[in-house]
């Protein structure tokens, strides 16, 4: 009985060792290209990138706008939005809108 018992923990360690695949789902692992995955990355960092440079250009824009309207509301009331913060909101703006326009390199 023992025997048995033994030869059956044995037959069954072994299959759950050694799966037998079955037909249709053996794969062969895929190679990784060095080049290629270096290049994933570089196109992943670029479209970063080019999505910080919209946001600068955006934010450049909308800072100008922003000025423009504190600009309205203090000539209304000198005293509600000081002159400073307009200034600050016009230059902010245009330093974004002048990053914006840097390019960035390309290490192709």
């Amino acid at each position: 009985m023992k025997l048995i018992r033994y030869l059956y923990i044995a037959l069954i360690s072994y299959s759950y060792s050694n799966p037998v695949p079955i037909e249709g789902e053996f794969r062969r692992a895929p190679t990784v290209n060095p080049n290629q995955s270096l290049a994933n990355v570089q196109d992943f960092i670029h479209v970063i990138a080019s999505f910080m440079v919209n946001l600068l250009f955006l934010s450049g824009i909308a800072l100008l706008i922003g000025s423009l309207t504190q600009y309205i509301e203090h000539r209304k009331n000198p005293m509600n939005p000081p002159l400073s913060k307009v200034v600050t909101l016009f230059i902010l703006g245009i330093c974004l809108l002048g990053a914006s326009f840097i390019p960035f390199p390309n290490a192709k």
